[in-house]
C-alpha cells in the first residue's frame, strides 16, 4: 500500500484544487452539490484537506468552523481507496488541528448505510430529522467529542438561517441539473445544509410559478414549494416594505413603476416580513437594488453559491443589525407600573401563569427593589423588558422578556452582556436569571454565553480578575458556590482558542498566563467615534444598550503579525481636528479576513459602520484587497489610558512601543494597561 500523507489545499492549488472538486462531482449522489466557490472558499480559509498517495488524490475533507465547533460538509474517499482508513486519517488530522474545539458534526442520511463507519470513526448520533430532498429521508445529525469540560460542551442548536428564493432559483434547484446555475441552486438543499439553513416560501414565488406555462415544469416547482415552510407574512408589513423599496427603486432607476419590476421587488417585500435574512436570487433588479434593499430591510440579495460558501458566517449575522445601537431604539428605567406594558410581554397582574413574576416587577417598580428598564422602538413599542436586585454579589434577573421582532436576536445577546456590566459594575461575580419565560432567543443567547441551566434557573459567573489562569479559577469556584453551579474546568495548556472562550464565557476575566496573544491598535478618533462613541457624534450610543456584542473594523491589507483569537487594546490617535491619544477600550479579536473590499462589505456589512465607498477607500489601489478584523465584547475603559502613561508603563515592562499599525504587546503590558483602564467605576 501506498504512503498516505495529508495536504493542505490553498486557493493557489489549482491543479490539486480542480482534482478534488472532480472526485467530489463524481459522488454528489451522496454528498450533495456543492459550488466551486464554496471549495475555494474553504481552501482560502485552510479548511480543505486532502490524502495524497503520490501523486494520486485518494480523498478529503471539507469542513468549516462556526463559532466553538466543527462542522464537516464532505468527508470523501477515493472507490480505490476504500479500507485504506484514509477517512480516518482525514477526521483524526481535523481534530489533531482543531483539538481546542468542542468536537465534530455532520448530517448524514440513514438509508446510505454508513453508521457503522461513523462508529468507527469516533462518532455518536445525537438525533434524526427528515430531510429536504422530495423523498424526506431521514437523517442523522452526528457528533464526535473532543473531550473538553463542560465549559465548552454545549450541544444546543443555534437558530437556522432564513432564507427565501424567487422563482427562478426555485425551479433551477428542483430541475435537472444540466448546468452551473442549476448546480449552485440544487446544492441550498444538500444535507449538510439541513440544519443551517431554513428555505421559506412567499406569495409572490408561487403566484410566479403559477405563470409557468410549461405544465410538467409548473407542477414540479410547485410540489417543491409546498414542501417548504409558508410563514404567516402581514399584509400591512409588507405594504410599508414596498413603499419604502419602490420610493428608493424609482429615484435609482427608470425601469419602475414597471409591474415586473415591482413584482420582482415585492419578493424582498414578503422576504422581509417573513423575517428572512437572505433572498436567494440572481435576478438582474434585484441584484442592482441589493444595496437599497439591506439599507431599508436589513435582507441581503445573494446568488446560491455566495449563500452556501458563506452560510456559516451568514448564520452567525442572522438577526444582527448595528442599528440596535442608534438613536431608533430607547432604552428608559420604568418607574411607574404600567399595565398596558406588562401585557405587551405576557406578565399579568392577576391570576396566570405570570403572575408571579408580575409581582417580583412591581416590588422592583414600587419599593425600589432592584431596578426595571424597558426597551422600545421610534414608535414606543416595547421590544425587551428586563428587571434585576443584587443579593450578596449576585445579581439576580427576576424578569428577562423580548418580544418576537427584527431585532430580537441581537437583543437577546445584547441584554445578556449588558447584564454581565451590570453585575460587574455592581461589585458582583455572578449573574442568576429566575425568569422562567424567557424566550428561545434569549435561551439561546444565555447558553452561547456560558449560562447553565439548573432547576429553571439559569446562572453564569462574572469573573472580574486579569491574572495567571489558577488564580482566575480559584475566582471561579468561588463565585460557583454562590449559585450553585459547577466551577470551570480550564485544560491545561490553555491555547488561544481555549482561552478566548473562556474570557467570553467568564467575562471579563483574562487569563494572562495563556497563549492568547494580546496587540495594540491604532485607530483615528473618526472611526473610534463611530465604533465607540467616544464623543457626541451622528450616531450616539444609548448608555443603557452600550457597545455592539460584535463589530468589524477595516485596515489596509498589511499584515504585521497578527492573529485570531487574540485581545485588542484601542488607541485612539489624533487629528487635525480631535486630540485623543489614549487607549480607550479593550476588545476580543474573533476573526481576520483578507479579501477584495466589496466582497469584504458583502460579508460583513451587518457589523460595521463604514459604507462600500468607505471600505473600497481603505483597500490597496493595486488588488483593491482590505483588512476586516472582526472583534467582540467590547469594554469602554472608564479611564482612558493616555500616551504619557502608556508611554511610561511600556517602558516599565522593558517595552518597546510602535503606534503606527498593529503591534503585539507582551501579557504584562496588557495587563498593566488593562488594570489601569478598566477601574470599577
Amino acid at each position: 500500500m501506498a504512503h498516505v500523507r495529508l495536504v493542505q489545499v490553498g486557493v493557489n492549488d489549482g491543479k490539486l484544487l480542480d482534482t478534488v472538486i472532480g472526485l467530489g462531482d463524481q459522488h454528489r449522489k451522496t454528498l450533495g452539490l456543492l459550488p466551486r466557490e464554496a471549495f475555494r472558499e474553504s481552501a482560502a480559509a485552510g479548511t480543505l484537506l486532502a490524502a495524497m498517495a503520490g501523486r494520486q488524490l485518494a480523498g478529503y475533507a471539507l469542513y468549516g468552523l462556526p463559532r466553538q465547533e466543527i462542522r464537516l460538509a464532505h468527508l470523501c474517499v477515493a472507490p480505490e481507496w476504500n479500507g485504506h482508513k484514509v477517512a480516518q486519517r482525514l477526521v483524526e488530522e481535523i481534530t489533531r488541528r482543531h483539538a481546542d474545539r468542542r468536537g465534530i458534526k455532520l448530517n448524514c442520511r440513514r438509508d446510505y448505510g454508513l453508521n457503522g463507519m461513523w462508529e468507527k470513526l469516533g462518532f455518536v448520533p445525537l438525533r434524526d430529522r427528515p430531510g429536504r430532498g422530495s423523498d424526506h429521508a431521514v437523517l442523522t445529525t452526528w457528533w464526535k467529542d473532543h473531550g473538553l469540560p463542560d465549559l465548552f460542551s454545549s450541544q444546543a442548536d443555534e437558530a437556522p438561517l432564513i432564507v427565501t428564493v424567487d422563482c427562478g432559483v426555485m425551479t433551477r434547484m428542483h430541475g435537472a441539473p444540466e448546468s452551473a446555475a442549476a448546480k449552485d441552486a440544487q446544492a441550498l438543499h444538500a444535507e449538510w445544509l439541513s440544519d443551517l439553513l431554513l428555505i421559506v416560501v412567499t406569495p409572490r414565488l408561487l403566484h410566479d410559478i403559477d405563470k409557468i406555462a410549461d405544465d410538467s415544469e409548473r407542477q414540479r416547482a410547485l410540489g417543491a414549494a409546498h414542501s417548504y415552510h409558508r410563514p404567516s407574512i402581514s399584509d400591512e408589513v409588507v405594504r410599508q416594505h414596498m413603499e419604502h423599496l419602490t420610493g428608493v427603486a424609482e429615484r435609482r432607476t427608470a425601469v419602475l413603476p414597471d409591474g415586473a419590476a415591482a413584482d420582482r421587488l415585492r419578493y424582498a417585500a414578503e422576504a422581509a416580513a417573513a423575517g428572512a435574512h437572505v433572498l436567494v436570487s440572481t435576478d438582474v433588479i434585484l441584484t442592482s437594488l441589493a444595496e437599497e434593499i439591506w439599507e431599508k430591510c436589513r435582507l441581503q440579495v445573494l446568488p446560491p453559491a455566495a449563500v452556501v460558501s458563506n452560510v456559516h458566517n451568514l448564520r452567525e449575522s442572522q438577526g444582527y443589525s448595528p442599528g440596535l445601537l442608534g438613536t431608533s431604539l430607547e432604552a428608559r428605567v420604568v418607574t411607574s407600573w404600567q399595565d398596558g406594558l406588562l401585557t405587551s410581554f405576557g406578565i399579568q397582574q392577576g391570576t396566570g401563569v405570570d403572575s408571579h413574576l408580575a409581582a417580583r416587577l412591581r416590588a422592583a417598580i414600587s419599593r425600589g427593589d432592584g431596578r426595571c428598564v424597558l426597551i422600545a422602538d421610534a414608535e414606543g413599542q416595547p421590544l425587551a423588558l428586563y428587571a434585576w436586585r443584587t443579593d450578596e454579589r449576585v445579581l439576580e434577573v427576576r424578569v428577562l422578556r423580548t418580544v418576537a421582532h427584527r431585532l430580537e436576536s441581537t437583543l437577546a445577546r445584547q441584554l445578556v452582556f449588558t447584564l454581565r456590566r451590570h453585575c460587574r459594575d455592581g461589585g458582583g461575580h455572578a449573574v442568576r436569571v429566575t425568569d422562567p419565560g424567557v424566550s428561545d432567543q434569549v435561551r439561546s443567547a444565555l447558553d452561547s454565553d456560558g449560562f447553565t441551566l439548573r432547576d429553571e434557573e439559569w446562572g453564569g459567573l462574572v469573573i472580574d480578575v486579569c491574572a495567571d489562569t489558577a488564580d482566575v479559577v480559584e475566582a471561579a469556584e468561588h463565585a460557583a458556590q454562590t449559585i450553585a453551579v459547577a466551577p470551570p474546568a480550564i485544560p491545561a495548556p490553555v491555547s488561544a482558542y481555549i482561552a478566548a472562550s473562556v474570557e467570553r464565557t467568564l467575562w471579563p476575566a483574562k487569563l494572562i498566563d495563556s497563549s492568547l496573544p494580546s496587540f495594540l491598535v491604532p485607530i483615528k478618533p473618526g472611526p473610534a467615534d463611530l465604533l465607540f462613541g467616544l464623543r457626541e457624534s451622528l450616531i450616539p450610543r444609548p448608555d443603557e444598550l452600550g457597545i455592539s456584542r460584535e463589530h468589524v473594523y477595516y485596515r489596509a491589507p498589511t499584515r504585521h503579525g497578527e492573529t485570531a483569537p487574540a485581545r485588542l487594546l484601542w488607541y485612539a490617535s489624533t487629528d487635525k481636528s480631535t486630540a485623543i491619544s489614549a487607549v480607550v477600550a479593550c476588545s476580543r479579536l474573533d476573526e481576520i479576513v483578507v479579501n477584495e473590499a466589496d466582497a469584504l462589505y458583502d460579508r460583513f456589512r451587518h457589523l460595521g459602520v463604514f459604507d462600500r465607498t468607505q471600505v473600497r477607500n481603505i483597500a490597496n489601489r493595486h488588488e483593491s484587497r482590505a483588512m476586516a478584523l472582526r472583534f467582540s465584547d467590547t469594554q469602554i475603559f472608564s479611564r482612558a489610558v493616555p500616551l504619557a502613561r502608556l508611554q511610561h508603563l511600556a517602558e516599565t515592562q522593558g517595552h518597546k512601543l510602535s503606534l503606527r499599525s498593529i503591534f503585539r504587546i507582551s501579557p504584562r503590558l496588557f495587563r498593566a494597561v488593562y488594570e489601569e483602564g478598566h477601574a470599577r467605576p
